[in-house]
């Protein structure tokens, strides 16, 4: 494929060639084309704002950490109200990728979850941790788990639990920071849950969802 088809994928009206395109794109690496993702992602809220194209090349520029996404995905955080739920929790999950200092800080993305109310950008952002296997320091641990130990207790009927990740996470944390919080999930009436956190107590990875 030449670099005029996909140029012509990327900025045309289709959104599934965008979506397809932007995913040939991370499977073959083709780092000539990294910077123009977030311009086809604002090409994409410009015209359908497609919430499946919209959340797929946000996960890719999570992926490949491409630094010229930040804008577009801090504009979404800032502005959660003008975006479709799953796009909202996927930009906090990919922007967590972009703005982590190193792997022992994580005071941006801590951050983060003490100035949102949004409850999916707070859902983005312990994704990130169960997915990408995070495993912060011993102090930062003891501030997620305080942070989100009863986020998810009054969602809506229809929402999976927030918590999801962060039990996924909690199979590399120390367990004497974590334990309360995997035997609570325990007791939560949702599946998924406590697949994760059954095994997180054995400090066990399973594969997520």
């Amino acid at each position: 494929m030449n670099d005029e088809n996909i140029n012509s994928d990327l900025f045309g009206k289709s959104s599934i060639k965008r979506r397809k395109i932007a995913e040939k794109i991370l499977k073959k690496r083709l780092t000539d084309y990294y910077y123009k993702l977030p311009e086809a992602l604002n090409v994409e809220f410009s015209l359908k704002n497609n919430w499946e194209t919209c959340s797929s090349i946000i996960d890719i520029i999570g992926e490949l950490e491409i630094e010229a996404g930040y804008a577009i995905l801090s504009g979404i955080i800032s502005e959660p109200d003008n975006h479709e739920e799953m796009v909202i929790k996927q930009a906090a999950k990919s922007i967590c990728r972009l703005i982590r200092v190193n792997e022992l800080d994580n005071s941006k993305i801590l951050e983060i979850l003490k100035t949102t109310d949004n409850y999916f950008i707070k859902e983005g952002v312990l994704e990130w941790l169960g997915y990408y296997k995070v495993v912060p320091e011993f102090e930062e641990q003891k501030l997620f788990i305080e942070m989100c130990f009863d986020f998810g207790d009054n969602k809506e009927k229809y929402f999976s639990d927030p918590r999801y990740g962060l039990a996924a996470a909690c199979a590399g944390w120390d367990l004497d920071v974590c334990k309360d919080f995997l035997e609570k999930c325990l007791m939560i009436n949702d599946i998924p849950l406590n697949y994760v956190a059954k095994n997180s107590l054995k400090s066990k990875y399973v594969k997520l969802r």
